[in-house]
């Protein structure tokens, strides 16, 4: 322990300098009374001398107040004999999730078909997911962000569902642009590496170099699950009619298994072929549970938090400070005794500001209390938001956009407007 022994803050011993010159000082002043001694009557120096009446009324006090001085200063210093390993690099994780919505996903060789199952496939894939932030992207002809990288998993949950292809303009299989903008997304939330899951059925076979040349510098870790079945089958429509080519035939889209899974190993991922249990999804996030860069259970990851024993040295000082302002201290009691409560103050107010007190009830789960607290009204719609208040957070949404206009508040009112079955204006911010 000895060995260990060391100051966490020593630049405060630096403050025992004014006690060895106040003691310097004192002994000075000593040295002077010692030549009144010589010159007045033994039996009247306690009188006539200041110094003698303080000697003699409390000859313990100075001793005890270098005592308490000393202690005051090692305590100030921070001692600390004890190590308590903990991550010294906590690295969060952020996961994109990317959707087929091309024409071809509503072909029937999967039960009801390739969509329906993979709307399944998605929301369990964000059940289980558990942590980390997620995007959603979707992506025909085009790729479009559904939702920006958020913690709110049950917000990405609602809107998987109403993911068709008729929503999205254009038709088409464009992997490349959904992949790039995946890139964007994460990049702009600030990782440089995340997790990027795709579920698809194929891509435009023109594009397959350039994924290939995409993916060889792509700085994120491509997972795959494959829809349909190599052989494909015909696609039945919304309205229940086949889908036709040009000419009148049929369309029967096969799926690229063995190009799907030649990506996701380039993109150095996982890959697995969509089934009717969930081994696939296991399969997919076992490598998510462990990634490199945030593992913390690594010795190389390990930092030291030493810890501050200056708690002890505060309760050794505190019996001798109350001895030496005893009087003061007693009057102390009285006032804590006596004094009234104090109703506009809390307790809480002494130590933290308002807005400290909001993200420590946003964090605690207490949204109602963090939406009165908050003055930010991005803030304000996210705490209403989570508490179930959708008109609040649509009112403090577009208070915010008044002010600072961005797409992630856009998304963010969109979201509380279709909470509220308020489709056309979500649909607007959309």
């Amino acid at each position: 322990m000895l060995a260990d022994l060391h100051l966490l803050r020593p630049y405060w011993l630096l403050a025992l300098v004014p006690a060895v010159l106040l003691w310097l000082l004192l002994r000075s002043h000593r040295q002077q009374h010692s030549l009144w001694q010589n010159l007045i009557a033994r039996h009247l120096q306690p009188v006539v001398l200041l110094g003698e009446q303080l000697k003699r009324q409390q000859p313990w006090a100075l001793p005890i107040l270098a005592l308490c001085w000393l202690l005051a200063v090692l305590a100030l210093s921070g001692p600390s004999w004890q190590k308590l390993p903990q991550p010294a690099l906590a690295v969060k994780k952020a996961t994109v999730l990317i959707l087929d919505m091309s024409m071809s996903m509503r072909a029937t060789d999967m039960v009801p078909d390739r969509l329906t199952q993979q709307r399944f496939k998605a929301l369990d894939f964000v059940d289980k997911l558990r942590e980390g932030d997620l995007a959603l992207i979707s992506f025909a002809a085009e790729a479009f962000v559904i939702s920006p990288l958020t913690i709110d998993y049950n917000n990405i949950r609602l809107q998987i569902p109403n993911l068709k292809p008729e929503l999205l303009p254009g038709q088409g299989s464009n992997v490349l642009h959904a992949l790039q903008l995946a890139d964007e997304v994460l990049r702009q939330a600030g990782y440089s590496r995340g997790e990027v899951m795709l579920f698809t059925d194929g891509f435009d076979q023109d594009s397959y170099h350039a994924l290939q040349q995409l993916l060889n510098n792509y700085p994120h870790r491509l997972s795959i699950l494959a829809f349909g079945q190599a052989e494909g089958a015909v696609v039945r429509l919304e309205n229940g009619e086949l889908l036709k080519n040009s000419q009148g035939a049929v369309v029967i889209p096969r799926v690229p298994l063995q190009q799907l899974s030649i990506l996701a190993k380039q993109g150095g991922g996982e890959y697995q072929q969509a089934g009717a249990d969930n081994s696939d999804l296991q399969a997919l996030l076992a490598g998510f549970s462990q990634p490199e860069d945030t593992r913390d259970n690594s010795e190389a990851r390990l930092g030291d938090n030493w810890q501050d024993a200056a708690v002890y040295l505060v309760w050794l000082l505190l019996p001798l400070a109350l001895w030496l302002g005893r009087r003061s201290a007693l009057l102390l009691v009285c006032l804590l005794v006596y004094l009234p409560p104090a109703e506009a103050v809390s307790w809480r107010d002494l130590w933290q500001n308002k807005q400290q007190q909001a993200i420590a009830d946003y964090q605690q789960g207490d949204f109602s209390a963090a939406q009165q607290k908050f003055t930010d009204p991005l803030w304000q719609g996210n705490a209403a938001y989570r508490a179930g208040d959708y008109a609040k957070a649509a009112s403090a949404y577009q208070q915010a956009l008044s002010t600072q206009p961005n797409a992630s508040t856009w998304q963010n009112l969109g979201n509380a407007q279709a909470m509220q079955q308020q489709f056309e204006q979500a649909l607007s911010s959309y």
